[in-house]
């Protein structure tokens, strides 16, 4: 079985890339399975941000839309022209590599503008990683990213969803699939309950919601004046949130920290991991958060969080719908008090985190994957002789 997995490039340090790598990784180590990564946007040049497993095949296409400076001047009309020349182009390379390469499966993000439906003898898997609203509205066209997304769910064998949640989203899906993304990190100590430190990890970006955070902070730091909150990421709201934490006056208690590479080792160093997503596909770094035994406080977005953190049990989710970002602020700051104040509180919750990260292992997402491969080339096959 030949499975490609499309994605715009591996040096990018983001939670789909991330996901991909540890998918292919997982996959290749089974028998009779041929793993490819096809970089739709970028050359591979051994420059990944993740580690691969050298039995990964990686295969560049670079065909990145680029419009040339010049055409800025004639206006929008015209990069849309090219852009869609680009796009026909694109997916012509891209169906070309397919079927000369023979592949049983393709794997192409909800993001990625290929269009690799009806391939003869090759299913079509596209899976959704963003929130769908949030993605259709976040462009400069959102007409035509609606009209694609009803186009390639509709025509494609499988749609997968991380979460039931999301599912929801897509009526027009005739085949959708629930697998949630998996971690294979590892604590680097155990869980310590006596940390006075916060920890949230993930893009500075407005989806992110770190806006509310600090300013949730503001109001725990008076209580609380020994915690600290450290930020990991990079984005284009770096310079506003520093701003924002020096006008609150809280730079001796946040501290925005920038990409890791350890992320482990930044788990295993907080007692607490913090979500503040306005919206969240899934939140692959809440189950890493599990598997290194951090209690977590998220906001009830749509649509990942309340599927994965149990309220009371392992974290808490804080009320987000219907409420002012100010309102959203001082809920987050009490359901983090509740955990910071309560030592206990914090080591059962620990053991609970420990226990529904067990859900999300590598072992299970195979068992889920390696049946889900199987019956969808079994009813290729099948639809094939029809």
């Amino acid at each position: 079985m030949k499975i490609a997995f499309f994605i715009g490039g591996l040096n990018i340090k983001g939670g789909y890339e991330r996901i991909v790598v540890d998918k292919a990784n997982t996959l290749c180590k089974q028998k009779d399975i041929e793993v490819e990564i096809i970089c739709t946007h970028t050359n591979y040049d051994n420059n990944s941000v993740f580690k691969i497993d050298p039995r990964v095949n990686i295969r560049s296409i670079n065909q990145q839309f680029h419009p040339v400076k010049q055409l800025y001047g004639l206006g929008f009309p015209i990069i849309a022209i090219q852009y869609f020349l680009w796009l026909k182009r694109h997916t012509k390379t891209c169906r070309k590599v397919v079927i000369d390469n023979k592949y049983d499966i393709v794997v192409v993000p909800m993001h990625d503008p290929t269009n690799l439906i009806g391939i003869k003898n090759c299913v079509s898997v596209y899976e959704s990683h963003f929130l769908r609203t949030a993605y259709e509205n976040n462009c400069l066209i959102p007409w035509f990213r609606r009209r694609k997304n009803v186009k390639y769910a509709s025509k494609a064998d499988v749609f997968v969803c991380l979460t039931d949640g999301d599912a929801c989203n897509w009526p027009e899906a005739h085949n959708i699939r629930i697998i949630p993304n998996f971690t294979n990190i590892k604590p680097v100590a155990t869980y310590n309950p006596e940390i006075k430190r916060v920890v949230a990890i993930g893009r500075l970006e407005h989806e992110k919601g770190y806006d509310i955070l600090i300013n949730a902070w503001k109001l725990i730091k008076v209580n609380y004046p020994d915690w600290t909150l450290e930020i990991y990421g990079e984005g284009k709201e770096h310079f506003m949130l520093q701003e924002l934490i020096c006008s609150h006056g809280l730079t001796d208690s946040i501290t925005l920290k920038g990409n890791t590479n350890n992320v482990p080792e930044v788990l295993s160093n907080a007692s607490i991991f913090v979500s503040s997503s306005r919206n969240e596909s899934f939140g692959l770094v809440l189950i890493e958060a599990f598997s290194c035994g951090l209690p977590i406080v998220s906001f009830d977005c749509p649509y990942g969080p309340g599927e994965i953190v149990t309220d009371g049990l392992n974290g808490i989710l804080t009320k987000y719908k219907d409420l002012t970002d100010n309102q959203r602020a001082l809920t987050l700051a009490n359901s983090l008090m509740v955990i910071m104040g309560d030592i206990n509180l914090r080591k059962q919750m620990s053991t609970e985190a420990i226990k529904r990260a067990m859900d999300f292992t590598e072992d299970s997402y195979l068992e889920n994957q390696m049946l889900f491969f199987k019956d969808i080339v079994k009813n290729n096959a099948i639809n094939t002789l029809k």
